[in-house]
């Protein structure tokens, strides 16, 4: 650009080179942060040009106002019961019963007296069998 000559030309050329520092300015931002932002929020290059066009006033489009939008609230999910965070086999499926420990009861190391069961614990696998589905249940006997 040459020098302006006289006071109103200056001041004009000061004008755009403001309008143009400031858009370079949006450009650099949003470029910046499509780099070195989120990497899921790409920004799409054909809004580039329409921000552009906004600050050039190159459009007449007058500013909508937003729609009132009602937003759903998220609901948390509850956790399916099932020991360790996994679902639960449900009951109409056909189960295979392993008893782990055999017919021996183990005694007690100290008083060598034969432990009582106090319960048990179970463990299911899905197993799929081409057009059938069973659940394998293995039972552990705990003692005391």
């Amino acid at each position: 650009m040459a020098p302006p000559t006289d006071l109103d030309s200056a001041i004009d050329q000061i004008d755009a080179l403001a309008r143009e520092n400031k858009i370079l300015r949006e450009e650099n931002a949003i470029l910046r942060k499509g780099k070195f932002g989120r990497s899921t929020e790409r920004i799409d290059p054909g809004q580039l040009t329409l921000a552009i066009e906004g600050w050039l006033g190159e459009t007449a489009a007058q500013p909508e106002e937003p729609a009132s939008v009602e937003v759903p609230s998220h609901k948390r999910r509850k956790k399916k019961s099932g020991g360790n965070g996994r679902g639960v086999f449900p009951p109409h499926l056909p189960r295979n019963v392993f008893e782990l420990d055999g017919d021996e009861v183990p005694t007690c190391s100290c008083c060598a007296k034969p432990m009582k069961a106090i319960g048990e614990e179970a463990t299911e696998r899905g197993h799929i069998i081409p057009a059938t589905m069973i659940v394998n249940r293995y039972v552990r006997k705990k003692w005391a």
